[in-house]
């Protein structure tokens, strides 16, 4: 004759109660983030509008100053300085007017002036393995460009 313990029968029902009370609160961590993290349908209209409208002033008025413009971002472990030169609404020239980073990614960064050169308003990402000092050489090199009033798209 087969016997249940009644050991074996109440961790039995601790495993469901277990079971139940996991995906109880998963279920309510998912709705609870499902309903906070969607913006409002009116947020996003009125967003859109407001770029519509910048983007049509934009259009209509050249905003591109020439001149040389300078912007400075935190590398890896020290601050890495970018400077362009824009010339009849053109980026003419990039380069490094200081370097306080590491000079062991040093010549990523520099690798990373060279892409920016060959196409200024290209899509150029960070250099794997000097991630950090490639984003700060990115970072100061599109806040010179917002100096300017170039936009990359």
């Amino acid at each position: 004759m087969l016997f249940v313990k009644k050991k074996d029968f109440k961790l039995s029902i601790a495993r469901y109660v277990s079971l139940v009370l996991v995906f109880v609160l998963s279920a309510g961590v998912y709705i609870l983030l499902k309903c906070t993290g969607a913006p409002k349908s009116t947020e996003i209209s009125t967003t859109q509008a407001s770029e519509e409208s910048a983007e049509s002033v934009s259009a209509s008025e050249p905003t591109v100053k020439d001149g040389t413009y300078s912007a400075t971002a935190l590398g890896y472990e020290g601050d890495i300085t970018v400077e362009i030169v824009v010339q009849n609404g053109e980026v003419i020239d990039v380069y490094f007017t200081s370097y306080d980073d590491d000079e062991e990614y040093k010549t990523f960064s520099d690798g990373l002036i060279e892409a920016i050169k060959a196409d200024p308003l290209g899509e150029i990402d960070t250099v794997s393995g000097a991630t950090f000092s490639t984003r700060g050489v990115l970072k100061a090199y599109h806040d010179a460009l917002a100096q300017a009033g170039i936009e990359k798209h």
